[in-house]
C-alpha cells in the first residue's frame, strides 16, 4: 500500500488570481468545492495566457460528465468575454482579476477565438480520447479503423471459457475445478487485463491449473476479438498504452500527443486506473501542463476498475499538490459535523484524509419550527437491540418515513437566497447502499402519502420496470395461472393484493382473456402494440401515477417499451428471442452503462429522491437521510473467493485465482478485505457530503451487522497514529454514540407511531391535454446527394459504368478475378494502353475499401503495401490482389492533378494540407426555420446564368431539370462527407474539393482488361453528367464555401475556392499518365465561378429561389 504520510502539512490552496502553475499539478477537490467550475476557469485562464482551445485536452470518465463539462466550459468562456466588456466590481472573482491584469484586447480576441473554435475542443471520456488518438496514429497504433466496439466482453469470455474447459478437461472424469469456477477465473482475468495473474505457478497441480486456465482465457479472448474485428473499452486503453511503450512506436506516438495538446486536464482523477495513468504520465508528464483533478476521498468505484492507488502514486510524482479551500455546497454546520465524525481518519489509506476546508455558507440555512438553526448532523440511535436484521431495517425504514413526514409538516424552513420557504419533498434525499433497499424505502414513503421516486444516473434496465417487463413477456409466452396472478399485482395490470383476493370468477376470467389477447397482439403486431394496449385497456399511466405518486415508473415502462421495440424490429426477433434479448440486456446492464439506457427523468420536482450512494455522487440535496450506515454484513477471512482483484503492499493491482487452498491467496484476501473496508469509509464520506444543510443518520447496535459498518467504525474505533481504523469495531453493552461538536443525538422509540400524510405545500397542477392541430410539412426531410438522385437510378440510367445505375461510386456487378495485364504499357499509343486497375475487383465494397485506404494514407508514411494489408484484413474481398492494388494506388497518387495546380500530385501534398472526410450538414430552405422553398431546377437556372456555353458541364442544367429530379423541393437538411479538401498555393492558398471514384468506364469487366482511353478528360464530362456528379460537386462546393467562411480569416470565395477534382482512379497511372490538352487522364477538373457557388449556397440553405 501507499506510504504517503497523513496530511501533517496542509497543501496550499489554488489561487486563480496568480499565474497558472506549470508542469504536473495534483489538485485535490473535496466534495462541494466547485471542481467543475474550477476546471472551466482554468480553461479560461489558459486561453487568456495564449493556449488555443484546440491545444487543450479535457478528460473525464463518463459521456454525461463530458457533455456537462463542455456546456460549463463554453458558458464560462462566454461569461469571461462579457465580463471584460463591463467595468470591474469590488467583489470580483479572482479569475476576472487575473484576466484584467493582462492585455484586455488580446484576451478578448483569444476568448472570442476560443468560442468561435469551440467545436475543435477535445472534451471527452478517457476512452473517447484513446479511440481518437488511435485513429490519428494510424499504423503506429495497429488499431483497425473498421473494428466494432463491444461494450461488454462477458458473452465472448463465457464462450471462450466453455471452449477451453471442454478442450482441456472434457475427457476427464474429475476435472480440477467446476465449470462455474472456470467462468469466475476467466471473467476476473479478462476484466482486469493488465494486472498480473497470481499466485506464481507452484508444484501444486490445482494452483497451476487455475493460473494456466486464467492466462489462456485472457489470451484467447484477445485473439478472438481481433479475429472478429471487435474491441473493448479496455482495448482502447491497452493499445494506446502499447503504442507509447513499444520501442518502435513510443517516440513518434508521444510526440504526436504532446504536439497536439499543450494543456491537459483530467477530471475525476481518483477513478483512473494504472494503464490510464501510464498513458498520461508517458505522454504529458514533464512535457505539457498536466492538471490531475480529483478527490481520493470519493474513490468508491473500485468495482468498476477505479484504482485509488493510482491517484496516490501520481501524487508522489506530481510537481505540486494544491487544494480547493472553499466548500460552496454545505453549510458551516454540516462541514463542522463531518469533520467531527471523519476528521483525522484515514479513509482506506494514510494518504486519504480530510483536508482543511472552509464553508462559504456561515451557520445553517435550515431552521426548525421555532426558527432555531438545525444541527449539521442528527444521529438517531435505535434504542432497542434487534437480533433480526430484517426487523431492525423495517424499524429504521418506518422511522425514516416519520422523519420525512415531520420535516414536511412541522414548519421547518429553508433559506433559499433571500427567501425563506417551507421544505418540499424534493429537498430531501434518502441515500442507501443497495438498489433493493432503495425500492423498499420508496414504497414505504409512497404508502405514507409522501411522493417518492427511486432515482439516479443509472440504467433503466436495472430499474424495477425492467423486471416488470420481463414478467409480462414471460407470462404472455406461457400464461400459467400463478404467472398471471403475479402479473396482476404488477404495474401492467395494477391490482392490489386485496383486489386479487376479492376477485371473483368473472374477474379472473377477464384477466386471463386480457393476457391472451396481449399475447396475440405481440405475435401479430409486435411488442409496441402490447404497450399501447396496456396504456389504453388497463389505464397503465393513470394507475401508475396514482399508485406511486410520480411519473418515474410510467416513464421507465415507456422507455423500456421503446428499447424492446427497437430490438425487435432492428433484429427481426421472434417473441421468445426478444425475451432472451431482454434477459441478456438486463445482465449486461448490471455491469455496464449506456446512454440509450440511461433513466429518463420526467416531472419529479415534488418527490423525495431515493437513490444509492454510488448513483448520488456528484449530486446535492438540502437534507440527506442515511438509514443504513450501520448495516454491513461482516466479511470472513477464510471465505476466499475463487478469483478476486487486490493490491499488494507496493500498491500494484493483481488478479488472484489461487482460491482458498493457496496460502498466499488467503493472505492477499485479507488485504482485499482491508481495501474493501477502506472503500466503505469513503462511501460514508460521499454520502455525508451530498448534504447542503443537514445529515440525518441512524445508528443501531446490531451485534452481527454493526461492527463492520462504516459509521460504527468512525464513531467508536481507535485510530492508529496514521489515522487508520480497524476493520471491525464490536458493539459494547449499553454503547452510546460519543458527544461530538455539531452532532445532535436523537432516539428512535421502540415502537413506531402512525404517520399522518403531510399536507404538501404545493399542489400538483391538473394535467392539460394538448392537441396537435398544425399541418405536417411533408416536404421537410433529412437527405443527401444520394437521396436527391435516388429516383433516377432505379431504372436504366446506367451511369458511366455504374452498372445497375445506383449512385454509388461503384457498380453492383459480380466480382471477377481477371488475368494478368497482357499488353499496353506506358509506351504504347493511348488507344492501346490498358489501366493497371483492370485485374482488380469492381463493386461498391471495393470502392469503400479504396476510400478507407486513401483516408488513412500519409504521403510521408509507409508505402501502400502495409496500409492495403491492414485495411483489407478488416474487410476481406474476394479476388483482391493486395500487391496490384498497392501498385495501382501508388501510381494514382503520383499522377499530376493538372496545370492549374502546378502539376502537383496527391503524393506532393502533405497530410497537414489534406483534410479527409469533411462531414457536413447543410440547412435546406432554412432548415428548422423554413423560408420560401427552392427547387433543384433553380440550381439549373443558376447554371444557365453563370456558365458559358463552352463550359464542359454547361449541358448539365437541362439534365437537372428532368422530372423526378428538378421538381424536388429543398427543405430540411442535407448531410454528406467530402472525401478530401486540399490546401494548395502556399501563402495564397486555394482549397480544392476532391472526390475519389473507382468507376469502371470501359466495356464489361468480365475479361479484366480496361482501356485507358475510357478515362480521357473529354470523355469524363459525359460520365460526370450521366451519373449526376455535377450536382454532387456543386453541393460539396457549397459545403466547403460555408466551412471556409466560418474558419478562414478574410475569406474571399473568388480567391480561395479552388474548384473540384473528381479523380477516376482507374485512369490515373502515374507521372507518365497521358494528357489531353494538359489535363491527365482520369482527372476531371472544374472550377465553377465563385459567384455561382455563393448564389447556390444562399438559394439552397436559405430557401431563396433567385439571387
Amino acid at each position: 500500500m501507499s506510504t504517503i504520510p497523513l496530511h501533517a502539512e496542509v497543501s496550499p490552496a489554488l489561487d486563480l488570481a496568480a499565474p497558472l502553475p506549470s508542469g504536473t499539478t495534483l489538485l485535490e477537490a473535496s466534495a462541494g468545492t466547485g471542481k467543475t467550475h474550477t476546471i472551466a476557469s482554468l480553461v479560461v485562464l489558459s486561453v487568456a495566457r495564449g493556449t488555443p482551445l484546440r491545444s487543450m485536452l479535457l478528460i473525464t470518465f463518463t459521456r454525461k460528465a463530458a457533455r456537462e463539462l463542455r456546456t460549463r466550459v463554453r458558458a464560462r468562456l462566454a461569461e469571461a468575454l462579457q465580463m471584460l466588456s463591463a467595468p470591474p466590481t469590488p467583489d470580483e472573482e479572482p479569475v476576472w482579476q487575473a484576466l484584467r491584469a493582462g492585455l484586455p484586447r488580446t484576451t478578448q480576441h483569444r476568448l472570442r477565438e476560443a468560442l468561435t473554435d469551440f467545436d475543435a475542443a477535445t472534451i471527452a471520456t478517457i476512452h473517447e480520447f484513446a479511440g481518437t488518438m488511435l485513429d490519428r496514429l494510424g499504423l503506429l497504433s495497429g488499431h483497425r479503423r473498421d473494428a466494432v466496439l463491444l461494450p461488454d466482453h462477458h458473452a465472448i469470455t463465457a464462450e471462450v471459457c466453455d471452449d477451453l474447459f471442454l478442450a482441456r478437461f472434457g475427457s476427464l472424469a474429475r476435472p480440477p475445478f467446476e465449470p462455474q469456477v472456470a467462468r469466475l477465473l476467466a471473467a476476473t482475468a479478462v476484466g482486469t487485463p493488465a494486472a498480473p495473474i497470481v499466485p506464481d505457478p507452484t508444484d501444486d497441480d490445482l494452483t497451476r491449473a487455475r493460473v494456466d486456465f486464467a492466462v489462456r482465457a485472457r489470451q484467447e479472448v484477445d485473439r478472438r476479438l481481433r479475429d472478429r474485428g471487435l474491441y473493448t473499452y479496455d482495448d482502447l486503453i491497452g493499445r494506446l498504452a502499447s503504442a507509447l511503450r513499444h520501442p518502435a512506436t513510443a517516440a513518434a506516438t508521444a510526440k504526436r500527443l504532446r504536439d497536439a495538446f499543450g494543456v491537459v486536464m483530467v477530471d475525476e482523477f481518483q477513478d483512473t486506473d494504472p494503464r490510464q495513468w501510464e498513458i498520461l504520465r508517458t505522454a504529458f508528464h514533464g512535457h505539457s501542463d498536466l492538471f490531475l483533478i480529483g478527490d481520493p476521498k470519493q474513490a468508491i468505484y473500485g468495482f468498476r476498475g477505479g484504482d485509488v492507488q493510482t491517484y496516490l502514486a501520481a501524487a508522489r510524482e506530481a510537481d505540486r499538490r494544491l487544494t480547493l479551500a472553499t466548500n460552496w455546497r454545505s453549510d458551516e454546520t454540516v462541514v463542522r459535523a463531518i469533520d467531527s465524525v471523519l476528521g483525522r481518519t484515514a479513509l482506506g489509506d494514510p494518504g486519504i484524509t480530510l483536508g482543511e476546508v472552509r464553508a462559504k455558507h456561515a451557520g445553517s440555512r435550515l431552521r426548525d419550527p421555532v426558527g432555531t438553526p438545525c444541527p449539521g448532523l442528527e444521529l438517531r440511535r435505535v434504542t432497542r437491540p434487534y437480533t433480526s436484521i430484517s426487523a431492525q431495517r423495517e424499524r429504521i425504514r418506518r422511522d425514516a418515513v416519520a422523519v420525512v413526514a415531520r420535516l414536511l409538516s412541522d414548519g421547518t424552513t429553508l433559506e433559499e437566497g433571500d427567501v425563506t420557504r417551507p421544505l418540499r419533498p424534493r429537498d430531501i434525499a434518502v441515500l442507501v447502499r443497495f438498489n433493493h433497499a432503495a425500492t423498499r424505502m420508496a414504497r414505504a414513503l409512497i404508502a405514507a402519502g409522501i411522493p417518492a421516486v427511486v432515482n439516479g444516473a443509472d440504467s433503466v434496465l436495472r430499474s424495477p420496470s425492467a423486471t416488470a417487463w420481463r414478467e409480462l413477456l414471460a407470462t404472455l409466452l406461457d400464461p400459467q395461472p400463478s404467472a398471471v396472478h403475479r402479473l396482476a399485482l404488477g404495474p401492467f395490470v395494477g391490482w392490489g393484493l386485496d383486489e386479487l383476493i376479492r376477485a371473483d370468477e368473472d374477474d379472473r376470467a377477464s384477466l386471463f382473456i386480457r393476457v391472451r389477447s396481449w399475447g396475440r397482439l405481440w405475435t401479430e403486431h409486435g411488442v409496441a402494440a402490447v404497450l399501447d394496449a396496456a396504456l389504453d385497456e388497463a389505464d397503465l399511466a393513470g394507475r401508475s401515477i396514482t399508485r406511486t405518486g410520480s411519473e418515474r415508473e410510467i416513464t421507465d415502462l415507456r422507455h423500456l417499451g421503446q428499447l424492446l421495440h427497437e430490438a425487435e424490429t432492428g433484429g427481426h426477433l421472434a417473441p421468445r428471442r426478444l425475451l432472451t434479448w431482454l434477459d441478456e440486456a438486463i445482465a449486461v446492464a448490471s455491469r455496464t452503462g449506456d446512454d440509450a439506457q440511461a433513466l429518463r427523468l420526467e416531472t419529479e420536482a415534488e418527490a423525495v429522491q431515493v437513490i444509492t450512494v454510488h448513483s448520488a455522487k456528484g449530486l446535492e440535496f438540502p437534507i440527506v437521510l442515511l438509514p443504513d450506515m450501520t448495516d454491513q454484513k461482516p466479511a470472513q477471512d477464510d471465505a476466499v473467493p475463487e478469483a478476486f482483484t487486490v493490491h499488494d503492499r507496493a500498491g500494484d493491482r493483481l488478479v488472484d485465482v489461487g482460491g482458498r487452498r493457496d496460502a498466499s491467496s488467503r493472505a492477499r484476501h485479507r488485504l482485499a478485505l482491508e481495501e474493501s473496508a477502506g472503500e466503505q469509509l469513503r462511501v460514508l464520506y460521499v454520502a455525508m457530503t451530498r448534504a447542503a444543510s443537514q445529515i440525518i443518520a441512524w445508528w443501531a447496535p446490531h451485534q452481527g451487522y454493526a461492527p463492520a459498518s462504516p459509521l460504527q467504525r468512525v464513531l467508536f474505533g481507535d485510530r492508529g497514529g496514521d489515522g487508520t481504523l480497524p476493520r471491525t469495531v464490536p458493539v459494547a453493552p449499553d454503547q452510546d454514540p460519543p458527544a461530538l461538536p455539531g452532532v445532535a443525538l436523537a432516539y428512535v422509540a421502540d415502537e413506531a407511531e402512525p404517520v399522518e400524510p403531510p399536507a404538501l405545500p404545493v399542489a400538483l397542477p391538473a394535467p392539460h391535454l394538448r392537441r396537435f392541430d398544425r399541418p405536417l410539412d411533408t416536404t421537410w426531410r433529412r437527405t443527401s446527394y444520394t437521396g436527391l438522385t435516388a429516383s433516377l437510378h432505379d431504372g436504366s440510367h446506367g451511369a458511366a459504368g455504374t452498372g445497375d445505375g445506383r449512385p454509388d461510386d461503384e457498380p453492383a456487378v459480380d466480382d471477377t478475378t481477371a488475368p494478368a495485364l497482357a499488353e499496353g504499357g506506358a509506351e504504347a499509343p493511348v488507344e492501346r494502353q490498358l489501366s493497371p486497375w483492370g485485374p482488380l475487383p469492381t463493386g461498391a465494397r471495393f470502392g469503400t475499401l479504396v476510400h478507407a485506404v486513401l483516408e488513412s494514407w500519409d504521403p510521408a508514411g509507409p508505402p501502400f503495401d502495409a496500409l492495403v494489408d491492414s485495411v483489407a484484413a478488416a474487410s476481406p474481398l474476394e479476388g483482391l490482389d493486395h500487391r496490384v492494388l498497392a501498385a495501382s494506388l501508388d501510381g494514382a497518387v503520383r499522377t499530376p492533378l493538372g496545370a492549374d495546380l502546378a502539376e502537383l500530385a496527391l503524393a506532393d501534398i502533405a497530410l497537414t494540407d489534406r483534410l479527409s472526410e469533411l462531414d457536413f450538414e447543410l440547412p435546406l430552405g432554412g432548415g428548422d426555420q423554413p423560408g420560401a422553398p427552392a427547387l433543384l431546377a433553380d440550381i439549373a437556372d443558376a447554371l444557365d446564368r453563370h456558365l458559358s456555353p463552352e463550359d464542359p458541364l454547361a449541358a448539365y442544367a437541362e439534365r437537372l431539370r428532368q422530372p423526378g429530379l428538378g421538381d424536388q423541393t429543398l427543405r430540411g437538411f442535407l448531410t454528406g462527407s467530402i472525401d478530401a479538401v486540399l490546401r494548395v498555393g502556399g501563402r495564397d492558398p486555394r482549397f480544392v474539393v476532391v472526390d475519389y471514384k473507382t468507376n469502371w468506364l470501359g466495356g464489361p469487366p468480365s475479361d479484366g482488361t480496361l482501356p485507358l482511353a475510357a478515362y480521357a478528360p473529354s470523355a469524363l464530362a459525359g460520365a460526370m453528367m450521366t451519373a449526376h456528379y455535377p450536382l454532387q460537386a456543386l453541393l460539396y462546393s457549397v459545403a466547403l464555401h460555408r466551412f471556409l467562411s466560418w474558419r478562414l480569416p478574410a475569406y474571399r470565395p473568388e480567391d480561395h475556392l479552388g474548384g473540384i477534382r473528381y479523380l477516376f482512379l482507374r485512369g490515373m497511372t502515374g507521372p507518365a499518365t497521358p494528357t489531353e490538352e494538359g489535363v491527365p487522364y482520369g482527372v476531371f477538373a472544374w472550377r465553377p465561378p465563385a459567384a455561382l457557388i455563393v448564389e447556390i449556397s444562399r438559394m439552397v440553405t436559405e430557401g431563396r429561389t433567385r439571387p
